[in-house]
């Protein structure tokens, strides 16, 4: 029981950590789980976990997803009633982010058939290192500054399917968007902001997919049970919001491209793992 807690404990702090990061937490468990014997059928963890980040994104965009809904509440009332003047790039922006989110939630309804489509260790490094390329494709291209003032639909739509190919392991759904904008010469920081953004509807997708998968486990939980899953939310809100910031950070200081020598590296370790067994 303790190094089952353990496990569980472990699994939280890297699940959370890789969720806003350019890489797949879905690969991270099930090499996870290979390596060390131990399988992750508690649904419950999965369900701390996605409503520890969700807080963590929430918290973290509070302004901007605050500014967003004013704009689009006043956009509402005729001008004459108005008291202020609303701004046209905050409804803009929402529209890129509602075309973008589609994708994503289509995505979401094939969570469960995408997971079974890898069925071994060597399909799974294909993925990452699909994922890799994905990744460093902005680097031999254009750096871009479209923003939601100039970017089409089709933009939208392309980050938004960049997203929608997270729901398979190996790809990244933060990856994917931010890829896709910069493939059509979206602003890196308004891409970013565009994935983070989109992917509070997403992680909301999983809660209720969680709490679907918990409610038909019928499982009981002890009140020792419940306190464990209270402090793993709490750990995996932390760390998200610590991925989120490190996220912003690498947008500003640095580059994505490390990720994808980092997807690469992954897929040769799990290919090498599926030649020894």
């Amino acid at each position: 029981m303790p190094d089952q807690l353990l496990h569980k404990f472990i699994y939280v702090l890297f699940s959370a950590f890789t969720e806003f990061l350019p890489v797949s937490p879905r690969a991270h468990q099930i090499l996870y789980e290979l390596l060390t014997g131990f399988q992750m059928t508690d649904k419950m963890v999965t369900l701390s976990i996605h409503i520890g980040v969700f807080v963590a994104l929430i918290i973290n965009n509070k302004k901007r997803i605050q500014h967003l809904v004013r704009a689009n509440r006043l956009a509402r009332y005729a001008r004459r009633h108005r008291n202020t003047h609303v701004d046209t790039t905050a409804i803009l922006d929402t529209r890129v982010l509602k075309t973008t989110i589609v994708p994503v939630l289509i995505g979401l309804l094939f969570l469960r058939k995408a997971e079974g489509w890898i069925g071994s260790l060597a399909m799974l490094a294909l993925m990452l290192t699909i994922n890799g390329f994905i990744i460093f494709l902005p680097r031999i291209m254009l750096r871009g500054n479209k923003d939601g003032r100039n970017l089409s639909r089709l933009d939208s739509v392309i980050m938004g399917i960049g997203g929608g190919l997270g729901v398979i392991p190996g790809f990244s759904r933060m990856g994917g968007i931010l890829s896709g904008g910069q493939i059509r010469g979206v602003d890196r920081s308004y891409a970013m902001d565009v994935a983070l953004l989109a992917s509070i509807p997403a992680l909301l997708g999983l809660i209720i997919i969680d709490l679907f998968a918990v409610i038909a486990a019928k499982a009981t939980i002890s009140a020792l049970a419940w306190l464990c899953y209270l402090i793993m939310a709490i750990i995996a809100f932390g760390i998200g919001y610590l991925a989120v910031l490190f996220l912003r950070y690498l947008c500003a200081k640095a580059s994505f491209t490390r990720f994808s020598y980092y997807s690469w590296g992954m897929a040769m370790f799990a290919f090498m793992i599926y030649l020894l067994i």
